[in-house]
């Protein structure tokens, strides 16, 4: 699944319904987030619910090609550890 560059409240519900159907498939879901330019906060917690859910199953999330502003937004709000992304260098 390919993530939209700009991600936010306005288009959680459309987001949500994706990664259900992803879900539904029943395998790893696959996340490439090398667009991110903007992700609030919904969108992360509707990632990380989803990596719970797949962890509960045994089943993984992978995010590949997390943009700078994936990771960032993802350390701010302290779920870096939790989706196990790589902590940016940057400042």
């Amino acid at each position: 699944m390919k993530l939209d560059s700009d991600l936010s409240i306005r288009n959680a519900e459309l987001f949500y319904s994706s990664c259900e159907s992803e879900y539904a498939k029943g395998g790893d879901v696959s996340i490439d987030a090398s667009d991110v330019d903007r992700i609030d906060t919904t969108i992360l917690q509707i990632i990380t619910a989803l990596k719970m859910r797949l962890e509960f199953e045994d089943l993984h999330l992978n995010i590949t090609e997390p943009s700078a502003e994936f990771i960032h937004s993802a350390e701010l709000l302290g779920l870096a550890s939790i989706l196990e992304l790589t902590v940016s260098s940057s400042s």
